[in-house]
């Protein structure tokens, strides 16, 4: 789980789906149009930009972020 830097948004890695949740912090809830967002294989963590403009969930089975 991780938090934007400038906009109080979360992401939450749910491996059990391969998915990445993005959450509103000031309310809790899914955001819409995005709510969740499949990654891939086993995601290993979340972790956004410093300018909040670029979320990246690694896979260990791949050789890629998404």
């Amino acid at each position: 789980m991780t938090v934007s830097p400038d906009d109080g948004t979360v992401y939450v890695v749910n491996e059990a789906d391969d998915s990445v949740t993005v959450i509103d912090e000031a309310t809790n809830d899914p955001v819409d149009p995005v709510d969740t967002v499949p990654v891939g294989d086993d995601p290993g963590g979340v972790d956004v930009s410093p300018d909040g403009g670029s979320v990246l969930s690694p896979t260990p089975r791949t050789t890629r972020c998404r």
